[in-house]
């Protein structure tokens, strides 16, 4: 190694220096990365089984025979009495015959033993006349299962049923229980059609565990992904939330609304309400966001929805063209694109000749501060409505009554109207259409009861900042109006 250092220090610049190495230095080992011997591991509590009983039991019941047997010995040498037959005393040394010797002690202990077993006991016990393949038999069995030392534990529950266990439909689709996230969400926004949630279910479903390598020819770890801690009580993190939905997918549907992509547009604001049935926020303010954000969503689907009717009605009927056109004004919707449905309806207006309704148009577009060459044309409006104070064509229309849009047949219900809503995006409807499927949002039974969509969990609070829905001012484009 030595010289193969060398070599190569020869052929670099002296102004590398290589390192220098111990004589006794080791490497050292790389770091794993997993270190699962420094972490608390919980220790197994194995209790004992039957037959780990039995044998301790047996264990004891010898202990107490060899006890007892010492004790019979030592209380049987106790009873001897005086030593004889052991030679005669030393003063007795004369010639007289010796007398015959006694029995030994062992001797006189069977004759004892005998008998014992000779005396008859008074336990009337007799013999069961088994013979010994008997207990061959009973013995083989007996070697032939083994005594088990130790109780399995059993399995604990799974993180996805600690997942089923949460007040949140979108914890119930993470852990692939798609059947009780159905009955929440219906029990929450009266939700009937599952159908549009079916591909958000299966990415929410996909997207919460992760799998971790393991070595060779061994299958790898599935791991859940938490947004709290790992436990009995965690639950699992989500791909959706708000505010991905507020700086992302609601900007491209106001860019798109913006430009005349109507019908992409819709999909996008209907997107965003089906996304929010699996959001679950963190704070009062992000609650309190997603509920606005929901009403931005149906007011646009609602604006929209009207746009494109009107835009499929043909050229013979232009009053109703022109109600659809001054409905669309009375929408809760982002000011640039008020502005540019104001334009719009005036401009019907006008072009029917109804001069009231066109300069009232033109004085709330002049309120929203427009460019110069609209605000031209909304003073020239003004000047002819004054000119000629009246409507040539009567329409469904009475801007002076307050009064809120059904979303089926797009009539206005006026105030002291009854009317009902959808459940999850509060979309108003005329009595007459309880229990259908509210085109909206296209998952919920209008007029259902329902407790609300769960969107809060009160746990530790985020320190965010709370995200603004309302878009900021974008250039004027009138692409796609008319």
């Amino acid at each position: 190694m030595k010289e193969s250092a060398d070599n190569i220090q020869s052929k670099m610049s002296n102004d590398i220096q290589l390192p220098q190495l111990k004589d006794n230095g080791l490497l050292f080992p790389p770091l794993p990365i997993l270190r699962g011997h420094e972490s608390n591991w919980p220790l197994l509590n194995v209790s004992k089984g039957y037959f780990d009983a039995s044998e301790s039991r047996r264990s004891e019941e010898q202990v107490e025979e060899k006890k007892s047997s010492s004790r019979t010995t030592f209380s049987a040498m106790e009873d001897l009495g005086e030593a004889k037959g052991w030679g005669d005393d030393l003063d007795d040394l004369d010639d007289e015959p010796k007398p015959k010797p006694s029995k030994s002690i062992v001797d006189e202990l069977d004759d004892r033993e005998d008998k014992v077993v000779e005396e008859r006991s008074e336990w009337d016990i007799d013999d069961l006349g088994l013979s010994d393949d008997e207990d061959t038999k009973s013995s083989a069995n007996n070697k032939s299962t083994p005594d088990s030392s130790a109780i399995l534990p059993t399995s604990g529950p799974s993180y996805t049923s600690t997942w089923s266990n949460s007040n949140f439909a979108a914890d119930h689709v993470a852990a692939g229980s798609f059947e009780t996230a159905f009955k929440l969400l219906n029990k929450q926004i009266g939700a009937v059609h599952f159908e549009p949630l079916k591909n958000i279910f299966l990415q929410l479903a996909g997207s919460t565990s992760s799998n971790l390598p393991s070595l060779a020819n061994l299958p790898s770890q599935e791991v859940p992904l938490c947004r709290t801690q790992p436990g009995p009580n965690s639950l699992p993190l989500l791909f959706t939330s708000l505010e991905p939905l507020i700086d992302v997918k609601l900007k491209a549907a106001y860019k798109s609304t913006f430009g005349g992509k109507f019908t992409e547009a819709l999909q996008q604001f209907t997107s965003i309400l089906h996304q929010l049935t699996v959001v679950v926020v963190q704070t009062k303010k992000e609650a309190a966001e997603a509920k606005e954000l929901v009403n931005i969503c149906r007011e646009h689907c609602l604006g929209l929805r009207m746009e494109l009717a009107r835009k499929d009605l043909g050229s013979d009927n232009i009053e109703r063209q022109s109600e659809l056109a001054a409905y669309f004004t009375h929408c809760k919707i982002e000011p640039n694109i008020l502005r540019l449905s104001l334009r719009s309806a005036m401009t019907q207006a006008f072009k029917i000749k109804n001069f009231l309704f066109a300069a009232s148009f033109a004085r709330r577009l002049l309120e929203l501060d427009p460019p110069e060459e609209i605000e031209k044309a909304c003073k020239k409006v003004i000047q002819a409505s004054e000119k000629e104070p009246s409507n040539a064509l009567r329409i469904s229309y009475n801007e002076k009554n307050p009064f809120v849009i059904c979303g089926i047949t797009f009539t206005p219900i006026y105030r002291g109207t009854g009317h009902i809503t959808c459940p999850f995006c509060n979309t108003c409807f005329l009595e007459s259409k309880r229990g259908e499927l509210c085109p909206t949002c296209n998952i919920s039974s209008i007029g259902n009861d329902a407790s609300g969509l769960l969107l809060f969990q009160d746990t530790k609070r985020a320190q965010r900042k709370p995200k603004k829905v309302v878009e900021e001012e974008e250039d004027d484009d009138d692409d796609g109006w008319n």
